[in-house]
């Protein structure tokens, strides 16, 4: 009998176990589900697509907006921090053999939420200073509504001849999200599926 309640003993510690595993585990699933689901419900827009000249220079103006921003304000409470890269090439435009890219540029900006201040921040490589704005549309509207890259100098361009832009836009997270850290299944990074433009023009 001492043996047979010794067994009964073991089975109930490995139950107990197994109980206060799953109640770890689940909460934590719950949470990334339904960050997932958040992820789901976003799509990049390109609001404008346009060259433009400055001082002598070739620049592509666009701007790029969120299609539901509550899901995006989920994302970043909950502790998320987010990529934006803009890629974009200038080729000449051929039929036949495709030609190498004359520029080849990149734009990054992250952005995240200060826990402390509430406040949302915007941060680029090329500005000591963060754009920092309570209200994430005020802070989107100006900064990812109007973006540029430049390009090249216009006399890199011959007259007469025809040339493509292509522009990349991602929104992906810059590291795993904190709320999995405490789950076991595939993730993808990408915030919202990329987006591909181009142009083609006669300079």
């Amino acid at each position: 009998m001492q043996r047979q309640h010794s067994f009964f003993s073991r089975v109930s510690t490995c139950t107990l176990l197994m109980v206060v595993w799953l109640c770890a585990i689940f909460p934590a699933t719950s949470v990334a589900q339904t960050a997932a689901s958040a992820e789901q419900q976003l799509q990049l827009r390109l609001d404008n697509f346009l060259l433009d000249t400055l001082d002598d220079k070739l620049e592509l103006r666009f701007g790029v907006s969120i299609s539901d921003l509550e899901a995006l304000k989920q994302i970043l409470r909950d502790g998320a921090v987010v990529n934006l890269t803009s890629s974009a090439s200038l080729s000449p435009k051929s039929t036949i053999i495709p030609r190498g890219a004359l520029v080849e540029i990149e734009g990054l900006s992250s952005l995240q939420m200060d826990p402390l201040t509430r406040e949302f921040i915007l941060s680029e490589p090329d500005r000591d200073i963060p754009n920092r704005n309570k209200s994430l549309k005020q802070l989107l509207d100006s900064t990812w509504l109007n973006m540029s890259l430049p390009l090249c100098n216009l006399s890199k361009l011959s007259h007469d001849s025809e040339y493509v832009v292509d522009l990349a836009i991602k929104l992906e997270h810059a590291d795993v999200p904190p709320w999995l850290t405490k789950t076991l299944f595939f993730w993808s990074w990408d915030v919202t599926p990329p987006i591909n433009y181009s142009m083609t023009f006669t300079f």
